[in-house]
Protein backbone atom coordinates (compact mmCIF):
# COMPACT_ATOMS: atom_id res chain seq x y z
CA UNK A 1 0.00 0.00 0.00
CA UNK A 2 1.52 3.34 -1.31
CA UNK A 3 1.85 6.77 1.04
CA UNK A 4 -0.42 8.52 -0.78
CA UNK A 5 -3.13 5.79 -0.44
CA UNK A 6 -3.15 5.31 3.27
CA UNK A 7 -3.12 9.05 3.40
CA UNK A 8 -6.25 9.22 1.44
CA UNK A 9 -7.78 6.61 3.86
CA UNK A 10 -6.48 7.90 7.25
CA UNK A 11 -7.82 11.61 5.74
CA UNK A 12 -11.47 10.35 4.76
CA UNK A 13 -11.74 8.56 8.07
CA UNK A 14 -10.78 11.79 9.94
CA UNK A 15 -13.46 13.89 7.93
CA UNK A 16 -16.13 10.73 8.45
CA UNK A 17 -15.62 11.21 12.43
CA UNK A 18 -15.36 14.98 12.21
CA UNK A 19 -18.85 14.60 10.66
CA UNK A 20 -19.88 12.48 12.54
CA UNK A 21 -19.05 14.15 16.24
CA UNK A 22 -20.78 17.06 13.79
CA UNK A 23 -23.86 15.08 13.54
CA UNK A 24 -23.78 13.88 16.92
CA UNK A 25 -23.85 17.97 18.63
CA UNK A 26 -26.23 19.34 16.11
CA UNK A 27 -28.65 15.85 15.65
CA UNK A 28 -32.30 16.92 16.53
CA UNK A 29 -33.93 15.89 18.92
CA UNK A 30 -36.60 13.13 18.03
CA UNK A 31 -40.35 12.06 19.24
CA UNK A 32 -39.62 9.71 22.31
CA UNK A 33 -40.94 8.88 25.34
CA UNK A 34 -38.14 10.29 27.75
CA UNK A 35 -39.17 13.63 28.95
CA UNK A 36 -38.83 16.48 31.53
CA UNK A 37 -42.17 18.56 32.84
CA UNK A 38 -40.78 21.67 33.29
CA UNK A 39 -38.16 24.48 31.66
CA UNK A 40 -36.06 26.06 33.80
CA UNK A 41 -32.26 26.84 35.37
CA UNK A 42 -29.80 27.18 37.98
CA UNK A 43 -27.33 30.15 38.67
CA UNK A 44 -24.45 29.22 41.06
CA UNK A 45 -20.81 30.11 41.85
CA UNK A 46 -18.10 27.68 42.21
CA UNK A 47 -14.24 27.80 42.98
CA UNK A 48 -11.97 27.17 40.64
CA UNK A 49 -10.67 23.55 40.11
CA UNK A 50 -13.92 22.15 42.26
CA UNK A 51 -15.24 19.20 40.79
CA UNK A 52 -19.49 19.81 41.56
CA UNK A 53 -22.76 18.78 40.53
CA UNK A 54 -25.37 19.60 38.54
CA UNK A 55 -28.36 17.63 39.09
CA UNK A 56 -31.67 19.40 38.10
CA UNK A 57 -32.42 17.23 35.14
CA UNK A 58 -34.84 14.37 35.47
CA UNK A 59 -36.34 12.28 32.88
CA UNK A 60 -39.62 10.50 33.13
CA UNK A 61 -40.86 7.76 30.78
CA UNK A 62 -43.87 8.43 29.50
CA UNK A 63 -44.45 5.46 26.73
CA UNK A 64 -45.13 1.79 27.19
CA UNK A 65 -41.46 0.19 27.34
CA UNK A 66 -38.37 0.87 29.11
CA UNK A 67 -36.06 3.36 27.86
CA UNK A 68 -32.45 2.29 28.11
CA UNK A 69 -29.50 5.34 27.85
CA UNK A 70 -26.61 5.41 26.38
CA UNK A 71 -25.50 8.86 27.00
CA UNK A 72 -25.98 12.51 28.64
CA UNK A 73 -24.03 15.51 27.88
CA UNK A 74 -24.46 19.01 28.36
CA UNK A 75 -25.85 20.46 24.67
CA UNK A 76 -23.18 23.84 23.52
CA UNK A 77 -21.13 24.72 26.93
CA UNK A 78 -18.86 27.46 27.18
CA UNK A 79 -15.72 26.16 26.28
CA UNK A 80 -13.45 25.55 29.23
CA UNK A 81 -16.52 23.93 31.42
CA UNK A 82 -15.79 20.27 31.43
CA UNK A 83 -17.66 17.24 32.00
CA UNK A 84 -15.51 14.89 34.50
CA UNK A 85 -18.50 12.37 34.97
CA UNK A 86 -22.16 11.63 34.05
CA UNK A 87 -23.97 9.43 36.55
CA UNK A 88 -27.53 8.24 36.89
CA UNK A 89 -29.64 8.52 40.03
CA UNK A 90 -32.20 6.13 40.07
CA UNK A 91 -36.03 5.69 41.14
CA UNK A 92 -34.43 4.86 44.59
CA UNK A 93 -33.02 7.60 45.08
CA UNK A 94 -33.67 9.60 48.62
CA UNK A 95 -34.76 13.29 46.58
CA UNK A 96 -36.78 14.05 43.66
CA UNK A 97 -33.32 16.01 42.90
CA UNK A 98 -30.40 17.58 44.36
CA UNK A 99 -29.95 20.92 42.05
CA UNK A 100 -26.17 21.19 42.66
CA UNK A 101 -23.81 20.13 45.75
CA UNK A 102 -19.88 18.72 45.89
CA UNK A 103 -18.68 15.65 44.64
CA UNK A 104 -19.16 13.08 45.90
CA UNK A 105 -21.68 13.08 47.89
CA UNK A 106 -23.46 9.80 49.31
CA UNK A 107 -26.09 11.69 51.30
CA UNK A 108 -27.25 13.28 48.73
CA UNK A 109 -27.29 11.15 45.12
CA UNK A 110 -28.27 7.99 46.83
CA UNK A 111 -29.29 5.20 44.11
CA UNK A 112 -26.00 5.87 41.71
CA UNK A 113 -25.69 4.18 38.13
CA UNK A 114 -23.55 4.45 34.69
CA UNK A 115 -25.10 6.09 32.36
CA UNK A 116 -25.26 3.50 29.75
CA UNK A 117 -27.15 0.38 29.58
CA UNK A 118 -29.22 2.54 31.97
CA UNK A 119 -33.05 1.21 32.10
CA UNK A 120 -35.87 4.33 32.66
CA UNK A 121 -38.93 1.96 33.20
CA UNK A 122 -42.28 3.84 32.11
CA UNK A 123 -43.40 5.82 34.79
CA UNK A 124 -46.58 3.57 35.01
CA UNK A 125 -44.35 1.02 36.58
CA UNK A 126 -44.94 1.04 40.36
CA UNK A 127 -41.35 3.17 41.89
CA UNK A 128 -41.12 5.33 38.59
CA UNK A 129 -43.66 7.96 38.90
CA UNK A 130 -40.20 10.10 39.76
CA UNK A 131 -38.21 9.02 36.63
CA UNK A 132 -34.09 9.81 37.37
CA UNK A 133 -32.08 12.01 37.69
CA UNK A 134 -29.61 13.06 35.73
CA UNK A 135 -26.29 13.98 37.30
CA UNK A 136 -23.16 15.92 35.72
CA UNK A 137 -20.08 16.49 37.39
CA UNK A 138 -18.45 19.26 36.15
CA UNK A 139 -14.92 21.15 36.31
CA UNK A 140 -13.49 24.47 35.16
CA UNK A 141 -9.85 25.33 35.31
CA UNK A 142 -10.38 29.49 34.90
CA UNK A 143 -12.15 31.66 36.48
CA UNK A 144 -15.23 33.24 34.16
CA UNK A 145 -19.05 32.48 33.57
CA UNK A 146 -19.80 29.64 31.69
CA UNK A 147 -23.26 28.42 30.55
CA UNK A 148 -25.43 25.88 28.74
CA UNK A 149 -28.90 26.14 27.93
CA UNK A 150 -30.17 22.19 27.62
CA UNK A 151 -28.83 19.23 27.89
CA UNK A 152 -29.09 16.12 25.69
CA UNK A 153 -30.33 12.40 26.63
CA UNK A 154 -29.61 10.07 23.68
CA UNK A 155 -31.35 6.33 24.44
CA UNK A 156 -33.03 3.56 22.93
CA UNK A 157 -36.41 2.11 23.04
CA UNK A 158 -36.25 -1.31 21.29
CA UNK A 159 -34.60 -0.74 18.19
CA UNK A 160 -35.26 2.57 17.95
CA UNK A 161 -32.68 5.76 18.57
CA UNK A 162 -33.83 8.73 20.02
CA UNK A 163 -32.45 12.17 20.98
CA UNK A 164 -34.11 14.08 23.39
CA UNK A 165 -33.28 18.05 24.51
CA UNK A 166 -34.35 18.91 27.86
CA UNK A 167 -34.60 22.34 28.59
CA UNK A 168 -32.67 22.13 31.71
CA UNK A 169 -29.87 24.86 32.14
CA UNK A 170 -26.98 25.85 34.09
CA UNK A 171 -24.93 29.52 34.36
CA UNK A 172 -22.23 29.00 36.72
CA UNK A 173 -19.82 31.82 38.25
CA UNK A 174 -16.28 30.01 38.62
CA UNK A 175 -13.83 32.62 41.24
CA UNK A 176 -10.55 32.14 42.44
CA UNK A 177 -12.08 33.22 46.14
CA UNK A 178 -15.33 33.40 47.39
CA UNK A 179 -16.04 36.91 46.51
CA UNK A 180 -18.13 37.12 43.23
CA UNK A 181 -16.84 39.78 40.97
CA UNK A 182 -20.11 41.16 39.86
CA UNK A 183 -23.84 40.35 40.93
CA UNK A 184 -25.13 39.30 37.39
CA UNK A 185 -21.80 36.84 36.87
CA UNK A 186 -23.98 33.41 38.24
CA UNK A 187 -27.50 34.67 36.90
CA UNK A 188 -29.16 31.40 35.33
CA UNK A 189 -29.60 31.42 31.58
CA UNK A 190 -32.93 33.47 30.82
CA UNK A 191 -33.39 32.20 27.60
CA UNK A 192 -33.93 28.32 28.05
CA UNK A 193 -34.30 28.18 23.33
CA UNK A 194 -31.23 26.84 22.49
CA UNK A 195 -30.98 28.50 19.36
CA UNK A 196 -30.38 32.39 21.24
CA UNK A 197 -27.48 33.49 23.08
CA UNK A 198 -29.16 34.74 26.39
Amino acid sequence: VSLRTTAIVLAATVVALLLWLGYRSVRPPTPGPLDNDVAESLGIQRRVGEDFTYGLPVVINKGDEPAVLERIEPVDPTPGLRVIDTRMNGSERKYFYFASGKWPDPERFTDLHPVAGFVVHPESVEGWERGAELIFVLRADSPGRYKFKAVAVEYRVGSREHRAILDVGLGVCVTKGRKMPNRRCNKPPTDLDTSRES
